[in-house]
């Protein structure tokens, strides 16, 4: 029997992996920023193949049209595994297409990693990809829900994500046949998210004023992705050090105006060496 969405979503706060916040709990896991290009003049339209969603705006994909990605989308977005057309459109009128090629319903930035395509964004987009994308996000937040409490994965969530084709099949216990070391399976679930990270060219973007860490995707799709990322790991993604200026995953949320330190600065006493400095300036 299918669980849904709110059954798993249970799952995954007993495990740890969503953040409280006042108005409840969230999935969002982003520290900084991130940054992609999308369509938002979206419409429905109802073809011999399915729902389609088309975009006739031919200048989204120029600079002057950055959108910056909301943290706290990964949640609605997988919510949309349980929705309708009409849902996907909504969504994707307020946020914008996935960006992904017609061929292969990848990111269509995978022609810069993987090679051997020419796919370009073709303003179309089918709403069986979107749901295809969304079962996968819950398919692999559910292996990783799994491994953090050392049990062995559904199996069912194992064959969604053999079905992308990126996860070797001959090992035993991704058919149920037998179970592995939660370090095994960690391996392959960082092996797949790894991969979509890359066909995603999810990259660093820094600007200098104001100074500021963040992360770009062409896509929309990748900045979910690099959400999810932060998901499976556990963590609320990457912050950046006040003593040496590193990015580094904080083991909590960092409270909004404090500084924050990596470990090597706590061990090498940057903390308590600032907080002495702030004292003496303050001094009269």
């Amino acid at each position: 029997m299918a669980t849904t969405w709110e059954q798993e979503r249970i799952k995954l706060e007993m495990a740890g992996m969503l953040r409280e916040t006042a108005e409840g709990t969230t999935l969002e896991r982003l520290l900084v920023p991130g940054y992609y290009f999308a369509a938002r003049d979206v419409a429905l339209e109802d073809t011999e193949d399915g729902f389609m969603l088309v975009t006739t705006d031919e200048s989204w994909n120029e600079w002057k049209n950055q959108l910056e990605y909301e943290p706290g989308l990964l949640e609605p977005f997988i919510r949309l595994s349980e929705g309708s057309a009409d849902d996907v459109l909504a969504f994707a009128q307020d946020h914008g297409m996935l960006g992904i090629c017609s061929a292969h319903w990848s990111p269509w930035t995978h022609k810069y990693v993987l090679g051997g395509s020419d796919c370009r964004p073709a303003g179309r987009e089918k709403v069986e990809a979107w749901f295809m994308w969304t079962n996968e996000f819950r398919a692999i937040l559910s292996v990783a829900e799994a491994l953090h409490h050392r049990r062995v994965p559904p199996r069912a969530a194992w064959k969604e994500l053999m079905e992308s084709g990126w996860i070797r099949d001959a090992d035993p216990y991704l058919h149920g046949e037998t179970s592995a070391p939660p370090r095994a399976e960690f391996k392959h679930l960082q092996e797949l998210v790894g991969v979509y990270l890359d066909m995603a060219d999810v990259s660093p973007l820094i600007s200098y004023d104001p100074p500021q860490w963040a992360m770009f995707s062409r896509t929309l799709l990748g900045n979910l992705l690099v959400e999810l990322a932060f998901a499976t790991m556990n963590v609320d993604g990457l912050a950046i050090c006040s003593g040496c200026a590193v990015p580094f995953v904080p083991s909590r949320r960092p409270s909004t105006g404090r500084r924050i330190f990596c470990k090597r600065c706590r061990a090498n006493r940057v903390p308590q060496k600032l907080a002495m400095r702030d004292y003496r300036a303050r001094k009269p």
